[in-house]
């Protein structure tokens, strides 16, 4: 109400000044004395008399105006400010609005790293049965995958050509640079291979292989493939082999013509005349022109004279397959058939797991019985095909 009444009245004042503007006499009464000069007009004197009793007047009124003003506002804004006491009600049920923002924001945000252990963990079953060295990872590497062989389905090797005092060096890589890991015995069986890792070294070829506790590199010519003497001497193959390579001495050839090749080139022949001279080793250049060569070998010596023997294999060797092995009359599987003697009937023990037929010819009828001669033709099995490895001749000793 005081409000009111007081905006009421500056309205009043208001009309009245603005009507009697023009006519500003009857306020002067009001006003002191001015002086009157002729920069001061008398219309303008009265004008400006007029506005200094307006101001006089007036501003009381509207500094009390403001100053009510400034006394009634905090009361309207304590009855603004009474209403949102509902608010804090509102504040109760925000709390876990923010909460559940927060939650999700304060993770790693990953639904990528959490299935990451996943993938990890799940192949762990499903390796079937790979070996946990890896890969990555195999590695990968692991370590010597390379020298692990996989070898054929039922096909296992044993250790052939080591004499009983010596061992086969097994290395860490291909060829006698290497480094020996470890080493098999001379009779050591159950060996695996892997013919796809062949490496030529030189003339030789270098194989992985694993068993008997040794893992490595070894020359392949000190190895054979297990055959049983039961199953050998009953294939047909076998004897196949044996029958080709007699063809081919009756030729003088070793080139196979489109017959079965009877002897592998790259493993050679290992000649001896009697088991206990030392052997020759004639490798696949020398067997290609092993009759015809003329290149001289020394093979021991002669039982009773001691005298070495000296020669090409067409003068010391291709005498005595002519007349003993082409002349033989009586083969053997895996026994030696021989004449009588003094001396001991039997092969080297390096030869032994070596399957071998014996050609035997007995002594004439009417001849010393001391003239007879067997010629042991060791045939084995190398990558499903039978091929001659070696052979020992035997004859009378005094």
């Amino acid at each position: 109400a005081v409000f009111v009444c007081e905006y009421q009245r500056v309205l009043a004042d208001h009309a009245r000044l603005f009507r009697n503007l023009n006519d500003p006499i009857p306020y002067r009464k009001s006003l002191k004395p001015i002086q009157k000069t002729a920069l001061f007009p008398d219309r303008y004197f009265s004008g400006l008399a007029l506005f200094g009793e307006y101001k006089m007047k007036t501003m009381p009124r509207v500094w009390f105006f403001c100053l009510l003003c400034l006394l009634v506002m905090p009361a309207f804004a304590c009855n603004f400010n009474a209403q949102p006491e509902a608010t804090p009600t509102l504040f109760i049920p925000t709390p876990p609005v923010p909460t559940k923002t927060a939650i999700p924001a304060e993770r790693p945000a990953s639904p990528t790293t959490i299935p990451a252990p996943a993938a990890t963990l799940t192949p762990v079953p499903t390796a079937t049965g790979a070996p946990i060295i890896s890969p990555t990872d195999q590695p990968t590497a692991i370590p010597t995958p390379t020298l692990i062989p996989t070898p054929e389905a039922n096909i296992t090797y044993r250790v052939v050509y080591v004499v009983a005092d010596d061992v086969l060096n097994v290395r860490g890589g291909p060829g006698v640079d290497n480094r020996i890991v470890s080493t098999l015995s001379p009779d050591a069986t159950g060996v695996q291979m892997n013919a796809q890792s062949a490496t030529a070294v030189g003339t030789s070829q270098w194989v992985t292989i694993a068993g008997n506790g040794a893992s490595g590199w070894v020359n392949n010519l000190y190895l054979t493939e297990v055959v049983a003497p039961e199953q050998f001497c009953q294939d047909p193959a076998a004897r196949a082999a044996l029958d080709a390579f007699i063809a081919q001495v009756r030729q003088q050839t070793t080139i196979a013509g489109g017959a079965l090749q009877p002897l592998h080139m790259q493993r050679g022949l290992h000649v001896r005349l009697n088991w206990w001279n030392p052997e020759v080793w004639l490798s696949g250049a020398a067997l290609s022109n092993v009759y015809a060569s003329g290149a001289n070998y020394s093979w021991g010596i002669a039982d009773g004279s001691g005298l070495p023997i000296t020669g090409a294999f067409d003068e010391v060797v291709l005498p005595l397959l002519q007349r003993d092995l082409l002349g033989g009359s009586q083969v053997g599987c895996n026994e030696i058939l021989h004449g009588g003697t003094a001396g001991f009937v039997k092969l080297p023990g390096e030869y032994a797991g070596i399957n071998y037929f014996s050609v035997y010819r007995p002594a004439p009828p009417a001849g010393p019985e001391m003239d007879w001669g067997t010629w042991v033709v060791g045939v084995e099995r190398w990558q499903g095909q039978y091929y001659v490895s070696f052979l020992v001749h035997f004859q009378w000793e005094i």
